[in-house]
């Protein structure tokens, strides 16, 4: 909702916005106009806090629709403040960072085995099953934990390697597209992933997301593979450095080699791609990333090492 104070004071004076560093960053980062926000702080002046808590209004009810015989020959649909600031943020993400991608192919057959164990258990326990979305929270998260640079974001005084591995889902919305984290995923297991991934993206369709929910991620998945997609190529999530592209599981003909010589079997096949931040990962450091998720997914014991 609305933040309130005892006694709000307009932020603006003369047309400059008070507002302290750290509020300023924050609203950068979540897309925030200042002007919007009243201060909490010494005059009025914009607080961090006050940035964190905010809320936008709803946007306006669109306008009834027209009858049907009065048919336009082009609509137009009007642009809410979520599009607009995805627009925004997007835009300014893929005309500021310089974009480099990387894509790889995962055999999903230990994946596949795994959620089936996995996915039996809960089904009898009657908590949250795994999908392949909580799979690889967990293996990016094992896999930035080798990486530093790739669980980084760009700054004015240098480049922030962050301790944590705080794993952003992107989950598409009716009108936008929205990605909740999950924090610290590289000390949750599977099952906890797998609970906190249901959790929040139920919340996210309904609408019931808390600002905590969405703040402090270090890298993002977004994976339309469910939609039947093979592969695509995603915009870094600002001010993170990296996000992943993931595709769906297509069986298909794979050459393996085995004591008796080289076979050519049916294997179930996964796509991502990987978009980095190339101010901050070179193209070697991106690569071996991916040769350890590819490695996680193949051989998910490698998390137990």
């Amino acid at each position: 909702m609305q933040q309130h104070t005892d006694d709000p004071v307009p932020a603006v004076t003369h047309g400059k916005v008070r507002a302290t560093p750290a509020a300023r960053r924050v609203a950068r980062e979540q897309g925030v106009a200042l002007a919007q926000i009243n201060g909490s702080g010494p005059h009025g002046r914009i607080q961090a806090n006050d940035v964190v808590v905010y809320t936008p209004p709803p946007p306006a009810a669109p306008p009834a629709p027209e009858p049907e015989t009065a048919v336009a020959p082009d609509d137009l649909l009007p642009v809410n403040r979520m599009r607009r600031t995805i627009a925004e943020r997007l835009t300014h993400s893929y005309q500021t960072i310089p974009h480099i991608t990387f894509t790889v192919s995962a055999q999903m057959t230990a994946v596949h085995d795994l959620r089936q164990r996995l996915n039996a258990a809960a089904d009898k326990e009657g908590t949250a099953r795994v999908s392949v979305t909580a799979v690889l929270a967990k293996v990016c998260a094992w896999a930035l934990g080798r990486h530093a640079l790739v669980n980084a974001s760009w700054g004015e005084s240098g480049i922030q390697l962050h301790r944590q591995a705080n794993i952003g889902i992107a989950v598409a919305l009716d009108d936008g597209l929205i990605v909740p984290v999950v924090a610290d995923a590289a000390a949750k297991g599977l099952r906890a992933i797998a609970a906190e991934v249901q959790e929040l993206t139920g919340r996210a369709r309904n609408g019931r997301l808390q600002p905590s929910d969405v703040q402090g991620g270090t890298f993002t998945i977004s994976n339309l593979g469910m939609l039947g997609v093979d592969q695509f190529t995603a915009i870094i999530n600002p001010p993170q450095s990296a996000i992943l592209a993931v595709g769906r599981t297509v069986k298909q003909p794979v050459v393996v080699e085995t004591p008796a010589g080289d076979e050519l079997l049916i294997r179930p096949m996964m796509q991502m791609t990987l978009s980095v931040d190339h101010r901050i990962i070179d193209g070697a450091v991106a690569a071996r990333f991916l040769q350890d998720v590819v490695a996680g997914l193949e051989e998910p014991d490698r998390l137990l090492w």
